[in-house]
């Protein structure tokens, strides 16, 4: 702990001497185990850094994200969905402007809560006693996960999402996978039913 606080402190030193804002130190150890605590604080600092962003990208650091497209994408969705009132649905392209088989229905991509990412595509069993991934039956006594973003592809959430997971982050548990977390978070909020997998 101590030598992760001197890591910490030398990291922000430098940030400070550097006179930017790049790196934010969360008030948390930054390990594997707690990856999970890592996406919920970092939500919780974005929506209070950034109070009018609808969306919020999570990736890994070696992977890397082409602004313009995954922009466009994202104007796509809330622009369609002024029109799903006419249409009553709309086609939401993937980042290479190509229509995917299936459509996605999106009514109110800000009120609506959506999750954007290579989506796990059926129930998957939960491992047990795994240390990477296996859930404690205690924390977690379903045997099939709910659907939910692979994590090695990263995830888009919107702001409804986002804010449920800071607003409750204390409660929620830290399950072992960050992305399984965000598929459980979802399927326990208030408004599950309503989710709109992209």
């Amino acid at each position: 702990r101590k030598e992760e606080e001197t890591i910490n402190r030398r990291i922000g030193e430098e940030n400070s001497k550097l006179g930017n804002d790049d790196v934010v130190i969360l008030p948390m150890s930054d390990t594997y185990k707690n990856l999970t605590l890592k996406v919920k604080e970092s939500y919780h600092y974005l929506l209070e850094k950034y109070p009018t962003a609808n969306w919020f990208v999570k990736i890994d650091d070696d992977q890397f994200i082409w602004p313009e497209k995954l922009n466009k994408f994202l104007s796509n969705i809330v622009e369609n969905s002024k029109n799903i009132a006419e249409k009553g649905q709309f086609t939401v392209y993937d980042f290479n402007g190509k229509m995917p088989k299936k459509r996605m229905i999106v009514s109110d991509p800000i009120n609506q809560p959506v999750i954007v990412g290579w989506i796990w595509p059926k129930p998957k069993r939960v491992p047990r006693g795994h240390p990477k991934s296996g859930e404690k039956i205690e924390d977690y006594p379903k045997d099939l996960y709910p659907n939910f973003p692979v994590g090695s592809a990263g995830h888009i959430i919107n702001r409804k999402l986002a804010q449920y997971i800071a607003e409750n982050r204390h409660e929620l548990i830290n399950y072992v996978a960050e992305d399984v977390s965000i598929g459980i978070y979802a399927s326990q909020s208030p408004f599950s039913d309503e989710i709109v997998y992209v």
